[in-house]
């Protein structure tokens, strides 16, 4: 009889365990910078807009930086719209703002309200949620 052997087995489902927890931690990424990873982010903001051309969402997330949709006066011949991953799921225009708020809950990012005056005309049909970093994750 060895006595070591539910010791043996108990450990490796142990390092088992830590092993896939390491390599599923929470990311939001966008355009390829992992948001989570920076911990000078306390808050963030998801914004979208339904495209009348095709009546469809489109999605962006400001971390700070200029705002997206400036981007389009500033370099027009460039593509703007953010390539967003969130726990290594992409974000499109196949997804409801419902499916997108629960993902980022669940990468560590929780919702504290909308913003309801944007004072740009541009931004009328703008729809912007501002999410704080959960204290679990910092």
């Amino acid at each position: 009889m060895k006595p070591f052997k539910p010791i043996t087995g108990f450990l490796t489902l142990v390092v088992f365990f830590l092993a896939l927890n390491l390599t599923s931690r929470a990311q939001v990424v966008v355009d390829k910078k992992n948001l989570n990873d920076d911990k000078e982010l306390k808050y963030i903001q998801l914004m979208y807009f339904v495209d009348k051309g095709g009546f469809k969402p489109v999605f962006y997330v400001d971390y700070g930086l200029i705002e997206p949709e400036y981007t389009d006066i500033l370099e027009p011949e460039r593509d703007y719209r953010q390539k967003i991953n969130i726990n290594g799921e992409e974000v499109n225009d196949r997804v409801t703002i419902v499916w997108l708020l629960n993902k980022v809950d669940k990468a560590g990012w929780e919702y504290m309200g909308d913003v309801v005056y944007l004072p740009l005309k541009m931004m009328d049909n703008w729809h912007v949620f501002t999410l704080k970093r959960k204290e679990s994750h910092l």
